[in-house]
């Protein structure tokens, strides 16, 4: 029982974040997204992409109260298992809904393809995110580690609070959401209908990365191609 009210601890804390932030800027979130610019530039995208490494990077400095060591090898491996198994997952449960529902969960706004199910864009976020649940899986490794439940839990957790963010951010900086997700529930920058499909996603990631260490750069790179011929072939 104390295993289990320390597991739901963490998302019902976030949870109740996003919701106080959503409710705090709904004003803002509404007259932003009525005026979002579809139109950014590539160097934008670039910029904003970069500006996420140092945040990324820099929040698990200050966790980890000291610079982050990094395996690039260990790293490019969980770069291109997100990047592969983001923009198929994403593909797959937007289809599943507009099957099960008639609509979609979430459409992307910046370089959108295959309906706005995925987008070229998608490659370089899922990639973010690989970065973001390497640090996380470091230091999960240098506290005592968790059980693949536990870290899948989390990934899914903070795989909803990252999108949250990178929306939040992107509409800020650059007057443009990366998706718009249809429930309206967090302000249209994610919903809590998503936290299942990140769960899945997390415990497939903690189960693959375990077999693609054998090989990193083999199956990183393997990851990367399939990927990148995902997306072209949705467009």
């Amino acid at each position: 029982m104390i295993i289990a009210s320390k597991n739901l601890r963490l998302p019902v804390v976030v949870f109740g974040e996003l919701y106080a932030a959503c409710w705090l800027l709904q004003p803002w979130l509404t007259e932003k997204i009525l005026h979002t610019d579809s139109n950014t530039s590539v160097t934008a995208l670039v910029v904003f992409s970069v500006a996420w490494v140092g945040v990324i990077y820099g929040f698990f400095s200050l966790w980890s109260r000291g610079f982050c060591r990094i395996s690039w090898r260990e790293l490019y491996v969980y770069v291109g298992m997100m990047s592969l198994i983001g923009p198929v997952g994403e593909v797959f449960v937007n289809s599943l809904c507009r099957l099960a529902t008639g609509s979609p969960l979430w459409e992307y706004r910046v370089l959108p393809v295959g309906h706005g199910d995925t987008s070229a864009y998608s490659f370089v976020a899922w990639s973010l995110y690989g970065f973001y649940f390497y640090l996380l899986q470091q230091r999960h490794n240098n506290i005592g580690g968790k059980n693949d439940g536990q870290l899948a839990l989390r990934v899914s957790v903070e795989g909803l609070a990252l999108e949250f963010l990178m929306n939040l951010s992107s509409l800020a900086c650059l007057h443009v959401l990366v998706f718009y997700y249809f429930p309206p529930d967090m302000g249209h920058l994610t919903t809590l209908l998503a936290a299942p499909f990140y769960f899945l996603a997390g415990l497939l990631m903690v189960k693959t990365i375990k077999r693609f260490q054998i090989d990193p750069v083999f199956f990183g790179t393997l990851s990367l191609v399939i990927s990148a011929t995902f997306v072209f072939l949705c467009d």
